[in-house]
């Protein structure tokens, strides 16, 4: 229910502000539950306004912005555009013409897209989406958030390979990559970044080996069950033997979940106050090699079903990528601070970076960031009671740990996460539209965040540093060819008539009367 065309939208945050309505009464006007409307009252109220902001007083200015506007941040179809425009301003656009519009907002998307530098990226998430059978090929900066995407006819190594390689000559070249285990994506990333450290992403680790938890159990209570039957048939010889096949599985799921359990632990870097401290790479490549063990002969004894293999399957081929972001890190630290202090580095140093990232998305809540904020200087406080460095450098070492941080990821969380926000387009259209990779990317690139630990950045301030002048639909306008647009724009009523602009152009950028919108809401 939350996800409402752009014209709902406007109709609520009209209502809202113009109105005086309550969230109670515009569940009754709109037909959409309050606690979703309370929710995203903030996020409808921007998105109203930016496309408000943009009408500017060129008639042919002004539908560009207003076809990139709900085409973007209202994820509309061309259809949805053309009845937004119209409810809007009263007048009629063709599809064609909104066609034209993303296609040359598009290329000009593209040409600005190649002039990124992608040379300060650390850590690289790759991944996979689909539309229908066509995969889409996506690249994550796992610390900005900078995106690239391209739409290809399959996924294979070679067309993960020329993605790559494009992605090289705009300067990527990552100390990190994480991925979540694809053929054809491993054997690109082998060939165009044969030297960064592969990590298999924890996340679809942890993913199947829930899901093999689910089938061990399960298998544990069908011989319960088949035990309990042949006992109410008064077979007991065969109720034994069931029986004592379910204590063996469940000795041996017991093991397993211990074996989970350590798992679990030990892929955080934050556990200082366990009993076992920080866990290397080595410890936790034989919790790995165990489980994998344990499933394999459950496989071979009690279940084959296919959830299991999988698992056993994934931890055996994926074993060394599972622990690489740690390998990655002990080497990392050995490297800037010698391997005499490696050990007590890892073991007070790297629950920081866990904190610190605590911390950051603690910024909705006061409390929050006075607990994390509060640890964070408990082991800073830690760090100076060791003379491994001249105690002026301390702050500058202690900066040095959280940069190792960032070079060293273990899942490609960020670019699932991606991956939810371009579902929510796709699903809009049929097929692919040639126009919206390099016009989503540029967006995407450029649009600053409102809420968040990366909130009023975008991603290109994040990865350059740099804060930007103008924001994405500025951009996309000053290199816009208007004049060869106006040139092939048929004759619009209302669009072209200077009268209708002098009445229509308002000194406040929100319109403060909106059309009737029920009919395309």
């Amino acid at each position: 229910m939350a996800d409402l065309s752009f014209a709902r939208k406007l109709r609520i945050v009209n209502l809202k502000d113009e109105q005086g309505l309550s969230y109670r009464q515009l569940e009754d006007k709109v037909g959409v539950p309050k606690s979703t409307i309370h929710d995203n009252m903030v996020k409808y109220r921007e998105e109203a306004d930016a496309f408000h902001a943009a009408v500017g007083i060129d008639p042919v200015e002004r539908l560009v912005r207003a076809a990139l506007i709900v085409s973007m941040n209202g994820k509309c179809s061309l259809r949805d555009t053309a009845s937004v425009i119209s409810a809007i301003w009263g007048i009629m656009v063709s599809h064609q013409t909104i066609l034209k519009i993303l296609e040359i907002a598009s290329n000009v998307a593209s040409e600005l897209n190649g002039k990124i530098d992608l040379g300060p990226v650390q850590s690289a998430l790759f991944d996979e989406i689909f539309q229908k059978l066509l995969p889409l090929l996506v690249f994550v900066d796992a610390n900005s958030g900078v995106i690239m995407i391209r739409n290809t006819p399959d996924r294979t190594g070679d067309s993960w390979k020329e993605f790559l390689e494009y992605l090289k000559t705009l300067g990527l070249d990552p100390e990190t990559v994480a991925t979540d285990g694809g053929s054809g994506l491993l054997k690109g990333i082998g060939e165009v970044f044969g030297s960064a450290t592969l990590v298999r992403d924890l996340y679809h680790v942890l993913q199947k080996l829930s899901k093999a938890t689910r089938s061990m159990e399960a298998s544990c209570y069908r011989f319960l069950a088949i035990a309990y039957a042949f006992e109410k048939k008064g077979d007991l010889d065969k109720a034994k033997e069931a029986l004592v096949r379910f204590d063996q599985a469940a000795t041996l799921f017991e093991r397993y979940e211990e074996q989970l359990r350590e798992f679990k632990l030990s892929s955080h870097l934050d556990h200082p106050e366990s009993e076992r401290g920080y866990i290397d790479s080595k410890s936790l490549l034989s919790i790995v090699l165990s489980l994998h063990e344990t499933l394999a002969k459950f496989v071979t004894n009690f279940s084959d079903h296919r959830a299991i293999k999988e698992a056993q399957s994934y931890l055996k081929n994926g074993s060394l990528e599972i622990v690489a972001y740690k390998k990655k890190m002990e080497t990392l630290v050995e490297n800037a601070f010698g391997g005499q202090y490696k050990e007590m580095i890892l073991e007070h140093l790297c629950p920081l970076i866990e904190y610190i990232n605590q911390f950051l998305r603690s910024h909705d809540s006061v409390a929050r960031q006075a607990f994390w904020g509060k640890k964070i200087a408990d082991l800073r406080h830690r760090f100076r009671a060791y003379s491994i460095v001249d105690q002026e450098e301390i702050d500058s070492a202690i900066n040095m740990v959280w940069a190792i941080g960032l070079k060293s990821c273990k899942s490609n969380s960020l670019v699932e996460s991606v991956n939810s926000v371009i579902r929510a387009y796709l699903k809009t259209y049929k097929s692919i539209p040639s126009w919206f990779c390099s016009l989503f990317t540029f967006f995407r690139n450029n649009h600053t965040f409102s809420r968040g630990k990366r909130a009023k950045s975008s991603p290109m301030e994040l990865l350059t540093g740099k804060i930007q002048k103008s924001n994405w639909l500025d951009e996309i306008i000053e290199k816009f060819p208007l004049e060869k647009l106006r040139s092939s724009l048929p004759a619009i009523p209302g669009l072209f008539n200077p009268e209708w602009d002098r009445a229509n152009r308002r000194p406040s950028p929100r319109i403060e009367k909106i059309a009737d919108l029920r009919a395309v809401g």
